[in-house]
């Protein structure tokens, strides 16, 4: 009889993908690593031998047959364009031009935008850049 040993980690793998769960009893036939290893990492503890170790339970995988179900299809979310943004505040207040917020528009919006108002920028400008010669517009 080989010497048996209780799990004592939260969980433990085993062969063929097997998991022991804290308080099993295992054996060196049912572990992938050397149990000299998993004694030194505090894993396993040895059991005594004076108490005779119970089998460990074996557990039958049922498989049931599954109905596929399709995924659900989401639909890209959108930025909203600079224009559209502008119309939305210009709504709110007619006096003020106002510019949206740095993270409701995109690098190609701001671009348009500076284009649109003449305003010469480097192509390879970062947004942070854009934005802020956006606002000095």
């Amino acid at each position: 009889m080989s010497a048996a040993y209780k799990v004592i980690s939260l969980s433990l793998g085993g062969l063929k993908n097997k998991v022991f769960k804290k308080g099993d009893t295992v054996t060196q036939a049912q572990l992938d690593a050397p149990c000299a290893t998993l004694v030194a990492g505090s894993f396993i503890e040895p059991i005594e031998a004076s108490i005779p170790a119970p089998a460990a339970p074996v557990a039958k995988k049922v498989e049931e047959p599954v109905a596929a179900k399709p995924a659900p299809v989401e639909e890209p979310k959108s930025e909203p364009s600079l224009a559209a943004a502008a119309a939305a505040a210009a709504e709110v207040d007619e006096d003020e031009v106002s510019i949206p917020a740095y993270s409701d528009v995109s690098v190609a919006d701001i671009k348009a935008e500076l284009t649109k108002k003449g305003v010469s920028f480097r192509v390879k400008d970062t947004k942070k850049a854009l934005y802020a010669l956006l606002k000095k517009a």
